[in-house]
């Protein structure tokens, strides 16, 4: 469960109740992430414990929400967000996750490790991870070695809600329709990130495996439990067919 931009695991947790009553019944575990790197009290959405994935590499003077329209930037502290989500895995080789279930910054974080892991198993040419340095900290991996942990770690599928696609570099070629199974959830309410802007993302996915729901609440996870039960279902359906077929596009 990958939370958004200025929360943390314990907030993100705290706030979905009817999610971990849900996925508890029926017997799946929820793994609550802590972001690698603490907001700063000056900047944009900052309260006390607020942690981000990265951030991004704007130019001097640009707003902060200039990051969800930027092109081709780089992502500073991706490497470690990169090695929480590796520790959330285990070892090298263990079974992956059903799903990864990011919000806001979390779904922008996992669309760029998903489609980073992709290009290295498709043999793309590395030539950028879109990552740089936090500022004081260690050089980022190569980026052969920032794609393949990527491939390493992959989920069977992804639930995408309120985000956008990543801005920053990968090998992955912006169009192609990346072939991991998705379900993308947004909100014609949502005055944070645009439903125009959850679309774009929604498109980066494969026509033939992506599922889309929208709802009213805003920029927000669902709550209600008929929609969760809803989540729930395409996930079972997405791990079951990994196995065998492929579901057709679905719009709710």
């Amino acid at each position: 469960m990958l939370h958004g931009w200025c929360q943390n695991a314990e907030v993100f947790r705290s706030r979905l109740g009817p999610w971990r009553r849900k996925a508890e019944k029926r017997g799946y575990e929820l793994v609550w992430a802590d972001a690698p790197h603490p907001v700063p009290p000056s900047a944009f959405g900052a309260r006390p414990g607020a942690l981000g994935w990265f951030f991004a590499e704007l130019p001097d003077g640009a707003p902060p929400m200039a990051a969800l329209t930027a092109h081709d930037i780089r992502y500073q502290g991706l490497d470690e967000a990169l090695a929480v989500l590796e520790a959330a895995h285990g070892p090298v080789g263990g079974a992956p996750f059903d799903a990864w279930v990011g919000f806001s910054q979390g779904a922008v974080l996992a669309h760029h490790i998903i489609q980073a892991g992709m290009a290295s198993k498709a043999s793309m040419a590395m030539f950028t991870s879109g990552s740089a340095p936090v500022e004081g900290g260690p050089e980022p991996s190569s980026p052969r070695d920032f794609s393949a942990r990527c491939a390493a770690i992959l989920p069977r599928s992804a639930v995408l809600v309120c985000g956008f696609p990543s801005r920053a570099l990968t090998p992955w070629r912006r169009e192609e329709p990346i072939p991991l199974r998705s379900m993308h959830l947004t909100s014609p309410k949502d005055t944070t990130v645009s439903e125009e802007l959850a679309l774009q993302l929604l498109e980066r996915f494969d026509p033939a495996t992506r599922s889309h729901m929208r709802h009213t609440h805003g920029h927000a996870m669902i709550q209600r439990a008929a929609d969760v039960e809803f989540v729930l279902d395409w996930v079972a359906a997405a791990v079951g067919a990994s196995e065998g077929g492929r579901p057709a596009e679905e719009d709710v």
